[in-house]
């Protein structure tokens, strides 16, 4: 057991001893300027999205879906929350750009169908600048056709990873239940559809077709695409993928909660050795800037601080109850905070000025893990609400 605490929080040793380094080199502010630039590296890291499909595919409400913006929101108040245009009619007639909310390097772009009159197949590539983009998805309510196949194609030949997506997947369902009122089974009806589409897709080496509903992101594959995406990127980017999601399924709560683990050694560490050089201590850890900008961090990423909370509730067009039990949830949340704030002060102003900053570190750490335990447990629950009303509200 020692053993093992102790390889898990050597890292704070190394981490003390690289702090130093540039504590001795440029001070304080030398040191802050480092550690920020360290924890914000993802901040930079430029990510293009190509979405493309036929006409009434799916392509702009997968888009606001991934990035949990309303077809209705107001495109005025803030441009990094325009939505991309639904409608019966083909609203893409040239490459539209969307910006991921909260991270202008992150790039969603709408791209025209292949072989149109002002996109013809032949020059196609050229057109909407494919060689630009990191990745492609082709979406579909139906079977791809000859110009999606073609485009995956295109793909292969770039070594761009791709990915094939089956919108629409409630309506199959809702259909397959009015024709069978007394032999629907939706898991039988599932396998039909991969099965319909792998043979579609037989001249692709394809392991993966995501059947989603651009309306229901906790249900069916959604969840599972958004961890594709991320478990196909390279490390910088995979990192700024997790942190700007902001469709919340519990498959990206999780993905996020594990990569925010990772900058709890940094962040405690840190926190510690400032201290330890600013010759005081943490009489209440929420007071420091570094710990309390780590902890507003987490509500922002699990989207239940106040601000995102309240676009949800207006979004999701909550019912009373609903709004109650989501005001329940965050008492609790915050009533949980404030007792391991609590519990960790006691700890702090009793024993962390004589063990020194090593130990403030790791207990600092001990309360960051609690915090975004506690933080990842409330998004699942408060989100798989807001989704599931979000959801009737479009049946209706």
């Amino acid at each position: 057991m020692a053993d093992r605490a102790g390889n898990k929080y050597s890292v704070f040793v190394d981490k003390v001893k690289q702090w130093k380094s540039y504590y001795d080199k440029e001070g304080i502010p030398g040191l802050v300027k480092h550690f920020q630039t360290n924890l914000n590296e993802w901040k930079d890291v430029h990510i293009k999205v190509a979405v493309t499909g036929r006409s009434g595919a799916g392509k702009s409400s997968f888009i606001n879906a991934i990035r949990d913006v309303d077809a209705d929101d107001d495109q005025e108040e803030d441009d990094d929350r325009k939505p991309a245009g639904v409608g019966v009619t083909e609203c893409t007639t040239e490459v539209q750009d969307y910006i991921y909310p909260g991270n202008n390097q992150f790039r969603l772009y709408d791209l025209p169908g292949v072989g149109t009159q002002k996109f013809p197949q032949a020059t196609y590539l050229k057109d909407v600048d494919f060689e630009k983009y990191d990745l492609l998805i082709i979406i579909t309510d139906t079977r791809f056709m000859n110009e999606d196949l073609w485009l995956a194609q295109q793909a292969v030949e770039c070594h761009k990873p791709f990915y094939f997506v089956r919108s629409k997947i409630e309506n199959d369902i809702r259909n397959d239940k009015q024709a069978h009122r007394k032999t629907h089974n939706e898991a039988a009806l599932l396998k039909k559809i991969r099965e319909d589409m792998a043979s579609n897709l037989k001249s692709f080496d394809v392991k993966d077709i995501f059947l989603i509903d651009n309306y229901d992101t906790q249900s069916y594959d959604f969840g599972l695409l958004t961890t594709k995406l991320i478990q196909e990127a390279n490390e910088m980017k995979r990192e700024a993928i997790v942190f700007s999601l902001a469709c919340l399924s519990r498959v990206v709560i999780e993905e996020k909660k594990k990569h925010l683990e990772r900058r709890i050694p940094m962040v405690s560490t840190f926190a510690g050795i400032v201290a330890s050089m600013a010759n005081t201590s943490f009489k209440n850890p929420s007071e420091s800037s570094v710990v309390s900008r780590e902890i507003k961090f987490y509500g922002e990423q699990f989207r239940v601080d106040t601000a995102s909370l309240n676009v949800g509730v207006e979004v999701c067009d909550l019912s009373e109850d609903d709004k109650e039990a989501v005001d329940a949830k965050m008492y609790s949340h915050d009533k949980t905070m404030y007792e391991n704030l609590k519990q960790s002060l006691f700890h702090m102003t009793n024993y962390i000025p004589v063990v020194g900053n090593i130990a403030l570190g790791i207990k600092c750490a001990y309360y960051l893990q609690e915090c975004l335990d506690e933080t990842a447990e409330r998004a699942v629950e408060i989100h798989a609400l807001m989704t599931e009303s979000f959801a009737k509200k479009c049946m209706t």
